[in-house]
């Protein structure tokens, strides 16, 4: 694998905000600052609230879900991690967060537009 020596707005988010303009101008500390805690913040919550959302509008559903899972990690030896091919087998935990990422928005506001 070929190791990266530099930043590169190819390779990450941050170098992207860094070296990225609009109309000439870059984005200045406080706006790159914001969207960075956005996408922390937003990845956190992101994860939470499916699980709570799974959790609290349908028992059958977080069942299912998590029946497929303990199937698929049973096939793993004893700690071994699971890798993507085994994430690909949980189509069903995929297709229950994707339908509560629909209905329940984890980031209340437009991160494009800046602070309101």
């Amino acid at each position: 694998m070929e190791k990266k020596s530099a930043a590169s707005a190819k390779y990450d988010v941050l170098s992207h905000m860094l070296v990225t303009t609009n109309e000439g101008n870059f984005m200045n500390e406080m706006e790159i600052t914001e969207k960075l805690m956005i996408l922390l913040v937003g990845g956190f919550h992101t994860t939470s609230t499916v699980i709570t959302c799974i959790l609290k509008f349908s028992r059958v559903i977080y069942t299912d879900a998590r029946s497929k899972q303990i199937w698929v990690s049973a096939a793993k030896r004893d700690g071994e991690p699971l890798n993507w091919e085994d994430i690909q087998k949980m189509k069903y935990s995929w297709n229950a967060a994707s339908e509560v990422l629909k209905t329940h928005t984890t980031i209340s506001r437009d991160v494009s537009t800046g602070p309101h």
